[in-house]
C-alpha cells in the first residue's frame, strides 16, 4: 500500500507530486527490506487506516540493510506532512542520490573502458528484427485460422 496520507484523507493540500514522492519512499523501503511498509499489519484496510492517522513514517530499514544516507532519503520521502515533503528536484540533490549518480558514472566509464563496443557483422544486425517479423507473420496466420474456425463453428451451430 503506497497511498500517501493526504490521498487517504482526501486532503488537497501538498506540494505538486508529493503523493508520488511518498510512493517512491515506499518502493525504496520495500527494495531495501524485502517487505512492504507496515507489513506487520494484516490487511490493506488496516494499513490505510494506519497511514491516515499516522504521526510518523513506517519502520525504516536497519543499518545493515541500507546506508545511513539511504535511510535518510526514505525518511524524507515518507514525511507525513505533504507540504514539508521534498520535491523530486530536491531529492535529486540529496547526498544519497549524488553518491549514487557518482558511482553510476564511475561504473559506466569503467565499463566502457574495459568493454569497448564491438562492430557487428552486417548479417547479424537484422537477425532480431527478422525473428520479430517472422513472429508477427505467424501470429497473424494463427489469428486468421482462429477466426476461420470460429466462423465455421458459428455456421455449424446456428
Amino acid at each position: 500500500m503506497y497511498m500517501s496520507p493526504e490521498v487517504i484523507k482526501n486532503d488537497k493540500r501538498g506540494r505538486h507530486g508529493a503523493m508520488d514522492i511518498w510512493s517512491l519512499g515506499c518502493v525504496v523501503l520495500e527494495c531495501a527490506t524485502g517487505r512492504k511498509p507496515w507489513s506487520n499489519l494484516d490487511n490493506e484496510w488496516a494499513i490505510m487506516f494506519h497511514i491516515g492517522v499516522a504521526t510518523q513514517h513506517p519502520p525504516l530499514p536497519e543499518p545493515d540493510q541500507l546506508s545511513d544516507l539511504g535511510i535518510a532519503f526514505i525518511k524524507q520521502c515518507l514525511t507525513i506532512d505533504a507540504m514539508r515533503r521534498p520535491s523530486a528536484e530536491e531529492l535529486l540533490s540529496h547526498p544519497w542520490m549524488i553518491e549514487f549518480q557518482e558511482a553510476l558514472a564511475s561504473y559506466e566509464e569503467e565499463e566502457i573502458a574495459n568493454n569497448p563496443p564491438e562492430e557487428m557483422p552486417p548479417d547479424e544486425n537484422f537477425s532480431n528484427a527478422t525473428v520479430a517479423r517472422q513472429a508477427i507473420i505467424i501470429q497473424e496466420k494463427e489469428m486468421e485460422n482462429i477466426k476461420r474456425a470460429y466462423l465455421s463453428l458459428l455456421v455449424t451451430y446456428q
